[in-house]
């Protein structure tokens, strides 16, 4: 839980929580090394570990001018809970966004933009959700958790999205590394 703080002590307080987050990640790649990473999945109200967050970057993002953006899909609804891991859920949203703000911050035009929805179908040519999902999706249903994170940066030239996914792979020598 944390304390009330103001000011600086409420930066200080949100980059420690940073920083504890990025300690786990470290110890998560050891976990996969070892083959000992697990996976639990419990209920998560998806909306409010979207904005907490997108909380966690609010200073960061106004001291680069730039805007955050958190967007809740139509089929989201009124679902109370979608079944995650919160803690890996966490690690990956945390990254995008902080990706995002690494490389919208010298942009012109600068804005980060989340997206949370879920789908009652399998995600079209890999990761896309597939056209028009945004109908209801009743509540005992077993859903695709779709989540985007969009930026005016730059962009990724198509030779280095193809490497994106692969394992360790820093070749890259245009500032996106």
């Amino acid at each position: 839980m944390s304390p009330k703080l103001g000011g600086a002590d409420a930066g200080i307080y949100q980059c420690g929580l940073l920083q504890e987050r990025i300690a786990g990640d470290v110890l998560s790649l050891a976990r996969i090394q070892l083959d000992m990473f697990d996976i639990v999945d419990v209920p998560v109200d998806i909306r409010r570990e979207a904005q907490r967050a997108m909380a966690l970057f609010q200073r960061e993002a106004a001291t680069n001018q730039i805007e955050l953006e958190l967007e809740f899909g139509d089929s989201l609804g009124s679902f109370p809970a979608v079944k995650t891991d919160p803690h890996r859920l966490g690690q990956v949203v945390s990254n995008l966004i902080a990706n995002a703000i690494r490389f919208t911050s010298s942009a012109k035009e600068r804005r980060v933009t989340m997206s949370v929805n879920v789908s009652p179908d399998p995600p079209d040519n890999g990761c896309l959700p597939p056209p028009g999902n945004s109908r209801p999706v009743p509540l005992d249903t077993a859903v695709y958790l779709y989540i985007s994170v969009r930026d005016t940066g730059p962009g990724m030239p198509p030779d280095e999205q193809c490497v994106l996914f692969q394992r360790f792979h820093r070749e890259c020598t245009c500032g996106h590394c």
